[in-house]
């Protein structure tokens, strides 16, 4: 356990083993990486692995969100949401918290692993277009003032 080798958990850290414990004891996910920056408003990741796929849960200046990255191309994070609605072919509201993703992740974790196994170089370009658009999408609703 990463945690392990601190004199403190990672509070991400600590929420998944209390919270989310399912994704490490009935679906074989390791934590293999955690940090927690106390001096930063307690900004806090934890990133989980698979053989397919790895997730990374963040909470960064109060707001919280969930990636993933496939395991053949693992520095490469697309959004939880993007993924989630690309292997079920409908649209999905942003997971608000570490529950809700990780109950989103128990009850698809067959299709994600073959999404970003197996089927990822095809999933790939769907999740690139899904990227773009959001970002077409953002800075439209947010244009820079000039």
């Amino acid at each position: 356990m990463v945690g392990a080798n601190h004199n403190y958990f990672s509070s991400m850290e600590k929420e998944v083993l209390t919270t989310i414990p399912f994704l490490l004891d009935q679906l074989h996910l390791d934590i293999v990486d955690a940090r927690y920056d106390p001096e930063t408003m307690g900004n806090s990741y934890v990133t989980l692995s698979s053989h397919e796929f790895r997730v990374r849960f963040v909470r960064d200046r109060g707001d919280f969100w969930a990636e993933t990255a496939s395991s053949q191309d693992p520095e490469k994070w697309w959004n939880l949401t993007d993924v989630g609605e690309l292997i079920t072919k409908t649209k999905m509201a942003y997971p608000a918290d570490l529950t809700a993703a990780g109950n989103f992740i128990r009850e698809h974790i067959l299709a994600l692993k073959e999404a970003l196994g197996p089927g990822y170089r095809m999933n790939k370009v769907a999740l690139v277009k899904r990227e773009d658009e959001r970002s077409e999408r953002y800075y439209r609703e947010h244009p820079r003032s000039s």
